[in-house]
Parts: C-alpha cells; structure tokens; sequence
C-alpha cells in the first residue's frame, strides 16, 4: 500500500513524494520490527528520485549528509550503506564522478554480503546482500564510463559480472554504452538485446527508455536513422505511459537529444533546435547534460548561420558551466566537512569501526580509515 502511494506521488507530485518518504524514514529508523531496516532502505532510495527531478537538490543533498552523520553516531551499517549510495547520485549529477566513485566504494564497505546472513524479505531483498554489492559495483563501472574511461569501466564490469549469480540489465547497458563510445561494435546488439529482455522479464518500465537510447545511439553511430528514431519513438511512449521523470532509478532518459542528432545529420538545423531546447527544459537538475544540450544547440545555430541565436546560447552555456562550477565546489566542501566530522567522531570511538566479510573471491574486508578521501 505504502509503496502504491509512493509510486503515484513520485509521478503526481514530487514534493508530496519527499515529505512522505521523509515521513516513513523517521518512522522507520525508530522501528526495532524485522523488515524495517530494508523497507527504510527502499525509502532512502526512491527518496533520491524526486529529490533530483525537483529544484529541491541542494536540500536533498543536506539531507542525506545529515543523513549519514547520524547513522554513524548510531554505528547503523544498514543506514551508511543507503545514504552513501545516495549521495553519489548527487555528486554524480552535478559532475563529481570521483566523488561519486568514493561514495559507493564506502557504500561497498559496509554492506553484509556473508552467504548465511541472506534472508527472503521479498521486493525488499535488495537492500541488503550479495545483490546490493552486485548492484553497487555495476554504478562504479557506469562512473568510469561517464568519465570518459571506457576501457577501465568495461574491466571493472567484466570482473564484477564473474561474481554475479543474475544477470543485470545494466551491466550489458554499461557495457554497449562503453563499446559505442570505443567503436567497438560488434557485441553492442546482443548486449542490449540481453539487457531489453531482462527488463521486459522483470517488468522493469523505467529500463526499457534507457535500453532504446542506447540502442538509437547505436543505429545512428552506424547510419540507420529510420531505425534510430522508431527507437526513440518508442522512447516517449513509454515515458508518456508511465509519466517517466528525466532522471529515473535506471539512469537519465533524453531521446530528443538523439533525435536532435538524428536531424543534424539530415542538415534539418531549425528542428534539431527545436528538439535541443525541448530537452534542456525537460533534464530539469541534470546539469552536465544540459550543458552538453547547450553546447550542441550553439554549434546548431552557427551550422544554421543564425549566429546572433548562437552567441546568446554560448553566453547561457557559459553561465550553466559558472553555476555548476560553483556547486562543485559548495557540495566538494560539505562533503568534506562532513567527513572530518565523521572522522573526528570516529576516532573517539574504539569500537566505531566497521569490517565487512564478503563471500565472493576478492573479499572487501577493510576498515574505513584504509580508503582515502580523494577528490
């Protein structure tokens, strides 16, 4: 039932979703009952959502840093591993990939992966085990591939897939999106043709645009526009059937911006324009692509020889880059000082250390003070 309502408020109202999952959080982190750690968990994840589809991110940023200081004053593992996989989607939005890398590798450190600890708490099994170390590993891989680093991302998913005992459609969507951007084309197919059908199987809506732009990007890196844009076709009508935000638990949909480049190549400047300056209103919070969005939609103009239109979008995209620059450097700060003061508490506390034993071949047993805080 909780779930239901959640699920429509993510879709209807984005504040109403981040009181009433602040609301259950606060219940739940003063339950002592069986599931309420995990149901907690599926709460702090959704949370993420509105919270990044809204003007409210810099508060939801706040949130989870608090967040975090509090689980470890109450040296609750469960709640460490939550925010700190929740606070690299925040950095990883606003451009702080190494950030964000750190932040699930500490996520990693205190998850319980020992085989005689799983338990059958259905749907909110994740949240908790050898999966949820699975799963953690596949968004350091996406990270690297992020940054540019696609030969490093495809190692770090190849190794990750060797412990994995289901497949993840966002392994094989890593992996295609890594070999696109190396032109390394031959297994993109049968990889996002494996990732379509794991989504299909679980139902997974949110997937399905993600698995299409990918495979879009495909077809237009090899010339195939038609096919290309009956893929994005399909893109928006799943969108507009679920009332899919731009940035979903799968990843962050922007079909016009394929589409966009889809009418480039077909020197129809005037609708890639249009379709670029659509996108940007649609990507809300995610900065680093409307960055992108703006840098294409100048160079558009330039290509259309409206130069007054692209010297106005330089001046915005200028502006967009001071901005995000600037939080960059505010959440590189508080991220900082919110370690030191863990840190501090950390070191007036013997038994505050945290020891992970894990089950799969490279075992991740490691104090916290063994990670370095890079930035």
């Amino acid at each position: 039932m909780r779930e239901a309502i959640l699920n429509n408020l993510s879709r209807s109202d984005k504040y109403k979703a981040i009181d009433y999952c602040k609301h259950w959080v606060a219940i739940l982190d003063k339950s002592n009952g069986p599931n309420a750690v995990l149901i907690r968990s599926n709460f702090l994840k959704v949370l993420r959502i509105p919270y990044r589809n809204s003007d409210k991110l810099p508060e939801g940023f706040r949130f989870f840093a608090e967040k975090l200081k509090e689980y470890k004053s109450n040296n609750d593992s469960a709640g460490l591993a939550s925010c700190y996989f929740m606070l690299h989607g925040f950095h990883k939005i606003t451009g702080l990939h190494d950030q964000g890398i750190y932040d699930v590798k500490k996520s990693l450190t205190y998850i319980d992966t020992v085989p005689e600890h799983e338990k059958n708490y259905g749907k909110f099994s994740s949240g908790n085990g050898f999966y949820q170390w699975t799963f953690d590993n596949g968004f350091i891989s996406q990270l690297l591939i992020v940054k540019g680093e696609y030969e490093s991302g495809i190692r770090y998913l190849n190794n990750t897939r060797k412990n994995h005992e289901l497949p993840a459609y966002y392994f094989f969507v890593n992996s295609a999106s890594a070999e696109i951007m190396l032109n390394q084309l031959d297994s993109v197919t049968s990889y996002l043709d494996s990732a379509e059908t794991i989504a299909i199987n679980r139902k997974i809506y949110d997937a399905m645009p993600l698995i299409w732009q990918t495979k879009a990007f495909y077809k237009i890196k090899t010339g195939a526009f038609a096919e290309a844009e009956m893929l994005l076709q399909q893109c928006h009508k799943i969108i507009d059937t679920y009332k899919l935000p731009a940035n979903t638990p799968s990843g962050i949909l922007y079909p016009d911006y394929y589409l966009a480049l889809i009418r480039i190549q077909q020197y129809r400047f005037d609708e890639a324009a249009i379709l670029l300056k659509k996108d940007i209103a649609w990507l809300g919070s995610a900065r680093l692509e409307a960055l992108r969005d703006n840098k294409l939609l100048a160079e558009t103009y330039e290509k259309a020889g409206d130069i007054k239109a692209a010297n106005e979008t330089n001046k915005h995209f200028i502006a967009l880059q001071d901005s995000l620059q600037s939080d960059q450097d505010k959440y590189r700060t508080i991220s900082f000082e919110v370690e030191q003061q863990m840190n501090e508490k950390n070191s007036l506390s013997i038994n505050c250390r945290v020891k992970v034993k894990s089950h799969h071949s490279s075992e991740i047993l490691r104090s916290e003070s063994s990670l370095c805080f890079k930035f």
